[in-house]
């Protein structure tokens, strides 16, 4: 996946250390020693100047994006860097908001995710950008836990299981909650019991960090 992520400060350089070891990762930073810091520490591309810039976007390779988060120490930049990346058509415009007032705009200029806080943007867009199956409910402590439903495939090897047998297998995350199962089939929500089984074509609920809830994501979509 290429992602360009325009600030490399705190946050930019959060993202990038989760980030540039899986995907192709494109930074634009308007402070030179924060770029060959970043290209010593990282495998990542660095461009030296204003994000704002179309010759520099275009150079970056915008056009082939898939993600652009708009990290900067600035709402007003931020909300210019959405508009842009919209124009030049990427799919996922992620933005870090300083302000809340900002936030209507921010929806207008259209952002795809917002992230309040600098202390839960990392695991926020984290989980967003590699896991798009995970749909969140909810953030709970500045993104300590967030609630979130994935789908069990028809394939899992976990089809049949009940909640105690997961429970107790060690690879599954044992600070992962199971908090509900929905039955799609009889549109019935289930409160989940030790001796409860899990079904295919079933949603679970979750509740769990950002790092924990990918890791039962990966647990359950293991197939026969």
């Amino acid at each position: 996946m290429k992602i360009i992520i325009a600030g490399g400060g705190l946050v930019g350089k959060g993202l990038i250390h989760q980030l540039s070891s899986r995907h192709d990762v494109v930074v634009i930073e308007q402070n030179l020693k924060k770029c060959e810091l970043l290209d010593e520490q990282y495998p990542v591309v660095t461009f030296h100047g204003d994000a704002k810039d179309m010759r520099l976007l275009r150079a970056a390779g915008i056009e082939k994006a898939d993600c652009f988060l708009a990290v900067t120490g600035t709402d007003a930049d931020n909300m210019v860097l959405t508009l842009l990346a919209k124009d030049f058509g990427v799919k996922n415009r992620f933005v870090v908001m300083h302000d809340p007032d900002y936030e209507s705009v921010y929806r207008a200029a259209g952002a795809t995710l917002i992230a309040p806080l600098a202390s839960m943007v990392i695991h926020k867009f984290t989980l967003e950008i590699e896991h798009p199956e995970i749909r969140r409910v909810a953030s709970m402590g500045e993104g300590k836990a967030e609630i979130v439903i994935i789908d069990l495939p028809e394939d899992s090897i976990h089809v049949g299981k009940s909640i105690s047998t997961i429970g107790n297998d060690p690879n599954f995350p044992e600070d992962c909650i199971i908090a509900g199962l929905f039955n799609r089939h009889t549109d019935e929500l289930i409160i989940p019991r030790g001796y409860r089984t899990i079904d295919a074509g079933y949603q679970l609920f979750l509740v769990g960090s950002a790092t924990v809830i990918a890791k039962a994501f990966k647990y359950f979509n293991e197939t026969k």
